[in-house]
C-alpha cells in the first residue's frame, strides 16, 4: 500500500521541496550537510502506521494525519488540521496557517506555538508540559481546559499581539510542583497535582471570574499583585495567600485559609474559613466574618469594622486582640477566649451563641447585647460605658461584672443580667458589688 505526503525541509540557507512515496521501506531526506540534521520518515507496516524522527523543522502544507509515533526536537508546523493516534508530541509543534485553525482535544504537547494570523480554536481539553505561545494568533480556550503540568516560569507567553483567552474556560496548573501562574482573567483556575506542600505562585495581576479551585497541600501566593476575585466563587483545599490588593464581594465564602502577608494591606470584608493575618500593618473594615480559626501574628491591626466569629463548632476560638471595634458572636455553638480582649464599641451574643471567658478578662466600652450567656470563670467583664441601659438580652453574666462608672441617684443600672437592677442612692465614693447565683436568681421585681 502506498500513500503520499509533501514534506517541506527548511534550512538556514534553502528549502528543499521532497515527495515521499512510503511502502514497506525506510527512506532518508537528508538536509544541506552544513546544518547536520535531518528527517527520517518510515512506513512500519502496510496499513501506513508512520514513524516520524524530525530533528528539523518540517512543514505540513495540509493535512497531517500521524498513526504510529513521532518524536520530535526540531519544530513541526501544521497548517491544515491534525489527526491520528498520536497525541503526545515532544518538541515544538506550531499551529501556522494564516488563518483559523482547531487544535485537537486530547492532545498533549510539550511546546505549543500558535502563529502567522486568526483563531487558534481548542476543541477540547488540551495539556502542556513546556508552554504555550500565541505569535500574532488569537488562541481561543472556549469552554474547554487548558492543562499545564510545567515548571517553566513562562509557561505563557504573547509575542507580536498574540493572545490567549481564557474567559471562557479552564486553566490548570496541574504540576505536582513549583509553578507560575500566569496574569490574566481567567473564567475558572484551578490549581492541582501536590503531593506535599507547593507553593505555586502569580507571575502578575491576577482576575478570576467563575470558580477559583485550589487544590490540597497548594499554597497559592498572589504576591504584590492585585487579586480580583469579585463575583468568583471558591474551592480553596489549602491556603491562598496575598501581600497586594484583594477584591471579593462581602458575601463571598472563601474556604479553607486565606493569608494576608502584605506590610500595609487591607482585608476585603467577606466570609472565611480561616482567616490569618501576617505581619505589617492590616486595616479590617466592613463585617469580616470567620467561621474557623482567627490568627493574628505579629504586626498591628486596626479595626474599623465589626468582626464576627461565626463558626459552628463547640468553643470557636476568640483572638486576643486590644482594639477590637464591635464584635458579634454567631453560628449556634460556644465561643472561648484564647486571651484577654478589648472591644471599643459592641459585644453582641446570637441566640445559642455562648461566651467561655476562659478566665480571661473583657473589656468593653459600649453595649452588651446577651442572645446568650456569659461564663466569666475567674476573669471579669468590664464595661466602661456611661450609658445605664447598655446591656439588653434575657440571658446573663455569670461571674464577676466590673462598671467603673459615676453613678447617678435614683438610676437604675443592670450588672448580672438586663432584669437585675440596683438603684444607687449616693454617689460618694460608692463601690458596689453585686453578685448572683444563678440557681437563686434575684427576680426583677
Amino acid at each position: 500500500m502506498k500513500t503520499k505526503i509533501q514534506v517541506l525541509l527548511q534550512g538556514a540557507k534553502h528549502a528543499l521541496v521532497q515527495e515521499v512515496r512510503l511502502t514497506n521501506y525506510r527512506q532518508h531526506i537528508n538536509k544541506s550537510t552544513a546544518m547536520k540534521k535531518y528527517a527520517q520518515i518510515f512506513q512500519k507496516t502496510a496499513a501506513v502506521v508512520i514513524a516520524i524522527i524530525l530533528m528539523a523543522t518540517v512543514a505540513v502544507a495540509g493535512d497531517a494525519i500521524i498513526n504510529g509515533s513521532m518524536t520530535n526536537t526540531g519544530t513541526f508546523i501544521v497548517k491544515g488540521a491534525l489527526t491520528g493516534s498520536q497525541n503526545n508530541f515532544t518538541g515544538t509543534v506550531k499551529f501556522g496557517k494564516n488563518g483559523d485553525q482547531t487544535i485537537p482535544a486530547g492532545y498533549t504537547f510539550e511546546k505549543l506555538e500558535c502563529t502567522t494570523g486568526g483563531n487558534k480554536n481548542f476543541s477540547g481539553t488540551v495539556i502542556v508540559s513546556d508552554y504555550i505561545k500565541a505569535d500574532a494568533a488569537a488562541v481561543k480556550i472556549g469552554t474547554y481546559k487548558l492543562k499545564i503540568t510545567s515548571a517553566n516560569v513562562n509557561s505563557v507567553q504573547v509575542a507580536n499581539a498574540g493572545t490567549i483567552d481564557f474567559t471562557s474556560g479552564e486553566a490548570e496548573y496541574a504540576l505536582d510542583g513549583i509553578q507560575t501562574i500566569y496574569g490574566t482573567t481567567y473564567k475558572n483556575l484551578t490549581t492541582s497535582g501536590a503531593t506535599g506542600a507547593v507553593t505555586k505562585s502569580a507571575g502578575g495581576s491576577v482576575t478570576v471570574i467563575g470558580t477559583l479551585t485550589n487544590g490540597a497541600n497548594t499554597t497559592l501566593d498572589f504576591g504584590n499583585f492585585t487579586f480580583n476575585a469579585s463575583g468568583a466563587a471558591f474551592a480553596n483545599l489549602a491556603t491562598i495567600k496575598s501581600s497586594g490588593m484583594v477584591t471579593v464581594d462581602t458575601a463571598t465564602i472563601i474556604n479553607g485559609t486565606f493569608e494576608y502577608a502584605g506590610d500595609v494591606q487591607s482585608v476585603a470584608p467577606a466570609y472565611y474559613s480561616n482567616l490569618t493575618l501576617s505581619g505589617g500593618t492590616h486595616l479590617l473594615s466592613g463585617t469580616t466574618k470567620v467561621d474557623g480559626v482567627y490568627t493574628a501574628n505579629g504586626g498591628a491591626r486596626t479595626y474599623a469594622g465589626t468582626f464576627e466569629y461565626n463558626g459552628t463548632n463547640t468553643d470557636q476560638p476568640i483572638a486576643s486582640e486590644s482594639n477590637y471595634a464591635s464584635v458579634v458572636l454567631s453560628g449556634g455553638n460556644s465561643k472561648k477566649l484564647t486571651g484577654d480582649i478589648s472591644v471599643s464599641k459592641d459585644l453582641r451574643l446570637a441566640a445559642g451563641t455562648p461566651l467561655n471567658m476562659n478566665n480571661k478578662n473583657v473589656s468593653l466600652a459600649g453595649n452588651l447585647v446577651l442572645g446568650s450567656n456569659i461564663t466569666t470563670g475567674s476573669g471579669v467583664l468590664s464595661m466602661t460605658s456611661t450609658t445605664a441601659t447598655n446591656v439588653t438580652g434575657s440571658y446573663e453574666v455569670i461571674g464577676a461584672v466590673n462598671r467603673n462608672h459615676t453613678f447617678t441617684s435614683n438610676t437604675a443600672y443592670a450588672f448580672n443580667r438586663p432584669e437585675v437592677t440596683l438603684s444607687v442612692a449616693s454617689t460618694a465614693g460608692l463601690n458596689v458589688t453585686l453578685t448572683n447565683n444563678p440557681s437563686t436568681s434575684l427576680s426583677a421585681d
